[in-house]
C-alpha cells in the first residue's frame, strides 16, 4: 500500500486546483464577470483550465487510490502519479500562460492530455491485471 505516494499526488492536486481557483478567482474579478464566459480569449482560457483539472481529476484519483491498495511497486505507482500531475500541469500551462502570451498552446495541451489518458490507461490496465490475478 502506497498512501504516502497518493497522499503526496493528493496534496499537489489539491494545490494545483487552489491555485487554478484563485486565477478564476481574480480573471473574473478583472473582468467583471462574476458567470460564464466573455469575449476575451484569455480569460475563457482560465476558465476552461480549471474546469478541464476539476473534470478529469477525480476519476483519476479514485483510480489512483485503487492502485494505492494493490501490491505495485511504489516505483510504478509513484511514476503513474507523477506522469498525472505532469500532465494536468501542461495542460494547465498550456492553456492559461501560452493563450496569454498570445503563443500557439495547442502542443501543452496535447502533451497534458496525452498524459493524463496514459494516467487512466495504465491505471485502468493495472486494475484488470489486479483482478485478472485474483480470479
Amino acid at each position: 500500500m502506497d498512501v504516502g505516494i497518493f497522499l503526496s499526488t493528493l496534496s499537489a492536486a489539491a494545490i494545483i486546483y487552489l491555485a487554478l481557483s484563485i486565477i478564476v478567482i481574480k480573471a473574473r474579478h478583472k473582468s467583471g464577470a462574476a458567470y460564464g464566459l466573455t469575449d476575451d480569449r484569455s480569460f475563457n482560457s482560465k476558465i476552461r483550465a480549471h474546469g478541464n483539472f476539476s473534470e478529469y481529476t477525480p476519476i483519476c484519483l479514485i483510480l489512483l487510490l485503487t492502485l494505492s491498495l494493490e501490491e505495485l511497486t511504489p516505483l510504478y505507482f509513484g511514476l503513474i502519479c507523477f506522469i498525472f500531475i505532469l500532465g494536468r500541469v501542461f495542460h494547465a500551462v498550456g492553456l492559461i500562460y501560452f493563450e496569454q502570451q498570445n503563443q500557439p498552446s495547442f502542443i501543452y495541451r496535447q502533451i497534458g492530455m496525452a498524459l493524463t489518458f496514459a494516467t487512466i490507461i495504465f491505471s485502468v490496465i493495472a486494475i484488470i491485471s489486479f483482478i485478472h490475478n485474483q480470479i
